[in-house]
């Protein structure tokens, strides 16, 4: 399996992250501004159950549309241009459409387009994908935890991805934390975990 540079890979999993975070903050905008349900006719939030059931007060909302998501939507563009010698063209460009769409204050079709995006992510290299989805994973079990949701379906396809992690690398030392959380579900063993995975990229694996 190809191997990349530390900063790339770390850039990969924020970039999961960030994104996941995207679609969580627009459902949350829309449920805001729609009455406690968003306009959901093609069931676009349908596998999102784990965001949270009450609706957020305007006031919250509005901070999020004129804050977060439009922080979150810089912050999405810094990781791609970080990562986009290991993405395809194709990729690159439909992240330049969520940019585009940031910057013009379009942010809920953002949020659709940044549904492409995942998809064409799994697409990628064998290793691209990888942190991408411990990424993804990693984001709705936290927001799993802070929602009370129930996370072991998703710890255990977070341990399923970290187990593919390369060998005879530094990598694996993320397995057995992993497998842990998986066998757990509990939140200090998520926060273990993390920590792991921080420690790995503080170090320079």
């Amino acid at each position: 399996m190809k191997m990349l540079l530390l900063s790339t890979s770390d850039c990969i999993y924020w970039l999961a992250r960030q994104v996941e975070r995207m679609v969580c903050y627009e459902y949350l905008f829309e449920q805001a501004t729609h009455g406690g349900k968003p306009r959901d006719p093609a069931g676009f939030y349908s596998g999102f159950y784990y965001y949270p059931c009450e609706a957020i007060s305007g006031t919250d909302a509005a901070h999020l549309r004129e804050n977060q998501i439009p922080k979150l939507g810089e912050q999405i563009n810094q990781n791609v241009q970080q990562v986009r010698g290991v993405i395809s063209q194709e990729t690159f460009e439909l992240f330049n459409l969520v940019k585009r769409l940031c910057d013009s204050g379009s942010y809920r079709a953002a949020s659709f387009q940044v549904e492409a995006c995942r998809a064409a992510m799994n697409f990628e290299a064998d290793i691209v994908r990888l942190f991408w989805q411990m990424g993804v994973y990693s984001e709705r079990i936290d927001l799993a935890y802070t929602c009370n949701k129930d996370s072991s379906e998703m710890t255990i396809k977070l341990n399923e991805i970290v187990q593919q992690l390369p060998a005879n690398t530094r990598w694996q030392e993320l397995m057995r934390p992993a497998d842990r959380l998986a066998g757990s579900g509990d939140r200090r063993d998520f926060i273990a975990y993390q920590n792991m995975f921080s420690e790995l990229v503080a170090q320079g694996i």
